[in-house]
């Protein structure tokens, strides 16, 4: 049976001149080596996936390691299909090379096992950007189906001020809807420090001077 869907010239037209992502692509082990997946997004005339490589249904990097690991073997033995990306020239390198672009993503914060400091390590992997807890309570905060909303923990923000640094994208998904305000209302409070910060500095500067004058 036939399910090709038909459509319009213009349609088709739109779409391939689109720069085509998926930013969720569920991805383990199974899937790198079957063959399958990759070609099948590759067919459609996906140019961007972004493959969830590990999250909160196990507690540390192990998991996600393995498969970022399968992932770019399974690569670099077809680099004539797929290209693993770091940055937008990466992506569009691999437009014009008619490649797949790879990244990767996790969903959920369990992955690091309490460990900021593998965020960094990740994102030099390829890890572009991390929900902070799927649907339950983790160490950064509550999921959204969760009776409570007590919005972030203190990991939580440490986690998301590390995201910050490097440059991993937050992802504001399937969070309670506390942590999201939360989120906001602490880089508002570090943003009004800063800017209280300048305005002392600034005052002092201006005593200062103003002391010299009257010396």
């Amino acid at each position: 049976m036939d399910f090709a869907v038909k459509i319009s010239d213009k349609a088709n037209k739109i779409y391939n001149s689109s720069l085509v992502w998926d930013m969720t692509v569920p991805y383990g082990v199974e899937d790198s080596t079957d063959g399958v997946t990759l070609p099948r997004f590759k067919e459609a005339g996906f140019n961007v996936l972004s493959l969830s490589v590990g999250g909160d249904k196990t507690f540390g990097p192990d998991i996600a390691l393995f498969n970022i690991a399968k992932i770019i073997s399974v690569c670099s033995n077809h680099s004539d299909m797929y290209s693993l990306v770091n940055s937008v020239g990466d992506i569009n390198r691999a437009r014009k090379e008619n490649k797949l672009a790879i990244m990767f993503n996790f969903q959920g914060t369990n992955v690091l096992g309490n460990n900021i400091e593998l965020i960094e390590l990740f994102y030099r992997l390829g890890v572009r950007h991390m929900l902070l807890s799927y649907n339950q309570k983790n160490l950064a905060g509550d999921g959204c189906s969760e009776r409570t909303n007590s919005g972030l923990s203190r990991y939580g923000m440490l986690v998301i001020e590390e995201m910050n640094r490097v440059g991993m994208l937050v992802d504001g998904t399937q969070w309670k809807q506390w942590i999201v305000l939360s989120h906001h209302l602490f880089f508002l409070i570090v943003m009004l420090f800063q800017f209280l910060l300048i305005i002392v500095i600034l005052k002092m500067i201006k005593l200062r001077n103003v002391l010299k004058l009257e010396e």
